[in-house]
Parts: structure tokens; sequence; C-alpha cells
């Protein structure tokens, strides 16, 4: 007997059919909306099933994604704005470089980080701390030796009341810079007597100055301005001079040797910027006395004046030294080949 292959076939689907809805119907109802994964696989499977089907944790290994995750954004201030109020700033992050003026310390409660830039520098840092700082300056001046207490005199130290109950800055200035034996103290000295002829204490510092340094032409020079009837005098010296040194500089050079050390760097600078200026409005018009005293000067005065103007022209420490030199030579109608080798010194 010959069975139709489709019949088999037919046959064959029913009963797969039939047992596929024994199986669902004997498996447990899955709660609504509960996925439907491994677990409820496994329930829904033979037993034997169950224990050949591998878990998915051992089925798929573990791999780290290695795609870019989106970026966590934080609510929290950034570092450097919650700084200052978290926790002390450190002695570094307190002081800042200033353009043109230095390294100074940030006024006590500025908000700002020692990174950022100043535009302007709070008022209390500049004016007002020169004006604390500036006595204590006097103050080591005054603790110092005659030239220092001289340089403090000069800076506008108060002078001590003299014997006749009287405070004399001249006096006391005078007193100091003869007991320093110094040719720059006592020029600098004399740098403040202006132009005034015959006064006593200029006279005498003068002559004291000339004493002390008998080859500077800028000494006899001075001598001469304050006192022209030591005409004779001032010449005999100059035949012996070899410089002409009016000590410029000196003043902020003693400021600068007895500056307090704790002072910060910039603040140094700006007293120093003072102490220039006030030695500059006290500058020596001694060698201007040179042009008087060879005016139409005799056969011997012109050999000095001469020896006088080579001297201040070539061994001056400034420029006014070395154009009152020029000057000179013109004036002594000396050679034309000679002037302009002046002139050519003064410009090069």
């Amino acid at each position: 007997m010959k069975i139709d292959r489709r019949l088999l076939w037919v046959g064959s689907g029913l009963v797969l059919t039939g047992l596929a809805v024994w199986l669902l119907e004997a498996a447990p109802a899955a709660p609504s909306g509960a996925p439907v994964g491994a677990a409820a696989m496994r329930a829904a499977s033979p037993a034997w099933v169950a224990a050949a089907a591998p878990s998915a944790a051992s089925a798929v290994p573990a791999i780290e994604s290695t795609a870019r995750q989106p970026a966590q954004v934080s609510t929290a201030p950034p570092a450097v704005l919650a700084g200052p109020t978290q926790q002390p700033a450190s002695a570094e992050e307190r002081v800042v470089d200033l353009c043109g003026v230095g390294r100074i310390p940030l006024p006590v409660g500025a908000e700002y980080a020692a990174s950022e830039a100043i535009a302007a520098p709070p008022s209390p840092l500049l004016g007002a701390a020169v004006e604390a700082a500036w006595p204590r300056l006097l103050a080591a001046l005054q603790a110092g030796s005659p030239a220092d207490r001289a340089a403090a005199l000069l800076l506008g130290a108060e002078p001590p009341v003299g014997a006749d109950g009287v405070a004399n800055r001249a006096a006391a200035l005078f007193a100091q810079a003869v007991q320093s034996r110094e040719g720059a103290v006592l020029a600098t000295a004399f740098g403040r007597c202006g132009a005034q002829v015959n006064d006593p204490t200029c006279i005498a510092l003068a002559r004291a100055w000339a004493t002390v340094e008998p080859d500077n032409a800028a000494a006899w020079l001075s001598l001469y301005g304050v006192d022209p009837a030591s005409k004779t005098q001032v010449l005999g010296g100059l035949a012996g001079t070899r410089h002409s040194t009016l000590h410029t500089g000196w003043l902020a050079g003693r400021a600068q040797a007895r500056m307090p050390g704790d002072l910060p760097p910039y603040l140094q600078m700006l007293l120093l910027v003072d102490v220039v200026g006030i030695e500059a409005a006290s500058t020596v018009p001694s060698l201007l006395s040179a042009q008087a005293l060879c005016h139409e000067p005799s056969e011997a005065a012109r050999a000095i004046c001469t020896h006088t103007m080579q001297v201040v022209q070539a061994h001056s420490d400034t420029l006014m030294g070395m154009g009152i030199g020029t000057r000179l030579a013109t004036q002594l109608n000396r050679p034309a080949a000679e002037v302009q080798v002046a002139r050519d010194r003064l410009r090069a």
C-alpha cells in the first residue's frame, strides 16, 4: 500500500501544532507589562531545556563600551571662583606682577586671583604706601654715619635743635658734611646753596670740598661761584686739577644703600624716584662760573682756563660738564679743529 507523501507532511504538521498549543496552555501567564526574557523562556520550557540553556551573562560576555559617553555637566562653581571663600590664599597668591612697577602685594580682601591682570592698582598701593614708607627711609639714614645724616637732612629730615635752641637746617647740614670728609657729601650739600654769592656757609662748604678733593675742578669752580674774591686762589687750585666730578647720583645711591630691606621692590623704586627728583633740583651750578672766570682772562689766566677747559670737557662725570667744556673752547677762541673734536665727543 502506497502512502501519499503529502498526507504524511500534513499529518506531521498537525501533530507539531497540537504540541505547541499544549505547551503554551501549560505555561504560567506572565504579569502584564513584564518583559519577556530569558527567565520567562526558561519557565515556559521543559526542565531539560532550561538546564541546557546558558545564562545571558555567560552566553554574551560583557564588553566595555568604547563609545564617548556624554559629558556630565556640573552645576558647582569653578574652583577658581570658590577658592578664596573655601580656603585662605597662600602668600604667593597675594602677590601680583604690575607692569612698570614690579611685584606688589594685593590689598586685604581683594576678590580677584593673582593670575588676573590689574588695569590700575588700588589707590592705597602707591601714594599712601610711599607716604608711609618715607619716614622709615629718613629714620634709617639718621641712624647711620655723618654722610647718612647729611643725606637725611637733604631729603627733608627735621634738623636737631642747636645750642641756641633753634633748629637750623643749613648749620646742621654743614656740620654733618664737614664731619664726613667725603667729597660727594660736600658737593651735594653745596648744591643746596644755588647761586648764593658771599654766603658764609656756602663759602665754607666750597672750601672744605676743595680741601678734600684738591684735584677736582668742580670744587674750585664752586668756590669761585660763591666767593669771586677768591679768584687768585681758585686759579692756583685749577692748575693742579685732573678731573671734574659733581658726584651726581650720590644722594640716590646713599638712599638705596640705607633702604629698609623689608619694603617691597616696587615701593623702594618709587622712593628712589622721589630721591632722584630732589637731587636733580639741587644741581651744582659750579661749572657755570667757569665762563665768568675765563671771560677775557689775562695771559697767565688763559693758560689755566685752557687747562680747565680740557679737564672739564674730557674728564667730567656729566654731560653738562662736557657741554660747558665745549663752550669754554669756543669762548677761549681755541682752534676750530679742537672745538670740533670737543663737539664730536659730546655728541658721541
